[in-house]
C-alpha cells in the first residue's frame, strides 16, 4: 500500500500538465520562407497559404514574391490575421502587378485602412479579376472605396466583401458602381439595416 503522502505528491503530479513548448517566431519565419520557395521552385501559380498565422510579417514576404514571381496567379492568404500593414505591402505590389487574377484575403484585419490602401492600388489594375476581403471589419467606410475604386477599374469581375458590417446605404452605392464597372458577382452575404433610412420609410 502506498502511504497518504504518497497518494498526495502522486495527485498533485497528476495535475500538472506537461510545458507547452513557446512558439519561436524566427523559426515561423524560416518554415513561411521555406514553402514560398518549394513554390517558387515549382513554378507554381496557385498559391494557397490559409489559416497559417502569416500576420503582416508574412504578408510582406508574399508581396515581395509576387513581385519577384509574374507566373503566380492566385493568392490564398485566408485566416491570418493580417491587418493594416500587411494589406499596405500586397498594395504596394499590386499596383504594378500584371500576372495576378485572384486574391483572397477572407478572414483577416485589414479594417477600413487596409482596403484603402488595397482600393488606391487597384483603381488602375488591368490583371486581377476576384477579390476576396470578405470577414474584414471594413465596414460602410470600406465598401465605399470599393465603390469608388470600381470608377475607374474595369478588370474586376467578382468581388466578396461579406460580414463586414455594411448597411443598406453603403450596399446599394457598392452595389450600383459595380454594375457600371462590369462586375458579374457581388458577393454580400447579409444586409444590416440602416436605422435611419429604417426611420424616414415608416414615418
Amino acid at each position: 500500500f502506498f502511504s497518504v503522502a504518497a497518494v498526495e505528491t502522486m495527485a498533485l503530479g497528476a495535475q500538472v500538465p506537461d510545458a507547452v513548448p513557446a512558439v519561436d517566431p524566427n523559426m515561423l519565419l524560416w518554415e513561411r520562407r521555406a514553402k514560398i520557395q518549394a513554390h517558387v521552385d515549382n513554378k507554381a501559380q496557385t498559391w494557397r497559404f490559409g489559416g497559417q498565422g502569416i500576420t503582416n510579417d508574412g504578408a510582406r514576404l508574399f508581396a515581395k514574391a509576387l513581385d519577384e514571381h509574374p507566373f503566380i496567379t492566385s493568392l490564398d492568404l485566408t485566416d491570418n490575421e493580417i491587418g493594416p500593414a500587411g494589406a499596405a505591402a500586397l498594395a504596394q505590389s499590386l499596383a504594378n502587378n500584371n500576372s495576378l487574377t485572384a486574391l483572397r484575403l477572407f478572414g483577416n484585419q485589414i479594417g477600413i485602412e487596409g482596403t484603402a490602401y488595397l482600393c488606391s492600388a487597384l483603381e488602375n489594375n488591368k490583371k486581377l479579376m476576384s477579390l476576396d476581403v470578405a470577414s474584414n471589419q471594413i465596414g460602410d467606410k470600406g465598401a465605399l472605396c470599393l465603390a469608388k475604386m470600381l470608377q475607374t477599374n474595369r478588370t474586376l469581375r467578382k468581388i466578396d466583401a461579406g460580414g463586414n458590417g455594411i448597411t443598406d446605404s453603403a450596399n446599394r452605392t457598392l452595389q450600383e458602381a459595380a454594375n457600371k464597372s462590369g462586375v458579374e458577382d457581388l458577393k454580400l452575404w447579409e444586409v444590416y439595416q440602416d436605422m435611419s433610412l429604417k426611420a424616414v420609410s415608416e414615418a
